[in-house]
């Protein structure tokens, strides 16, 4: 072993963006125009010793996003967004292939507990095997909690959703197997 491979490295960020992707009113299509913008924060981490590397992050907005106030659900009040993820992964040798193993957990949050678009959670394992230096056949699980689209997130639009309702809900599961192959020439 090196003693560059041998070496525990940390790195920690911080970043502020004055207008956040977060800020459109309701009925919420993301990515468009906003008449006032929704700062956000972010903070990250990432620890690597050897093998092992561990990363977390947390971002959140500094105002509620005002879409996510649906005027026909007057009980569910407008909300700050915020997401959380903490992950890592482990190399380890097989038979002389550089083998990754991962995981992480992640949550992003857009409303109120309770909320059908309150919570939307992730979580996703991998296996990543590289069988030459330029292609890795990889695999992943993913579990997702909650189903929190950004567009119409708080009702409002979409196909069969009438007034008063929304398309996001906070007791769907989803469960998703991917299987693929990187390859650089």
């Amino acid at each position: 072993m090196s003693a560059a491979k041998d070496a525990t490295r940390f790195l920690f960020g911080a970043s502020y963006e004055k207008g956040s992707a977060y800020c459109q009113g309701f009925p919420v299509v993301h990515f468009e125009g906003c008449e006032i913008a929704n700062p956000a924060y972010d903070l990250y981490g990432q620890l690597t010793t050897g093998d092992l590397t561990v990363q977390g992050e947390f971002a959140k907005t500094t105002d509620a996003w005002p879409g996510t106030f649906n005027p026909d659900i007057p009980q569910v009040a407008a909300h700050k967004v915020s997401s959380f993820s903490i992950g890592g992964k482990y190399r380890v040798m097989a038979g002389g292939t550089p083998v990754d193993v991962s995981g992480e957990w992640s949550r992003f949050t857009a409303g109120p507990s309770g909320a059908p678009w309150d919570d939307q959670d992730q979580i996703v394992m991998g296996v990543a095997a590289f069988v030459s230096p330029t292609a890795k056949l990889f695999v992943e699980y993913i579990r997702v909690n909650g189903y929190a689209p950004l567009n119409f997130i708080s009702g409002g639009g979409g196909p069969d959703v009438e007034l008063g309702e929304t398309h996001s809900d906070n007791a769907v599961r989803s469960n998703v197997a991917v299987f693929g192959v990187n390859v650089a020439f």
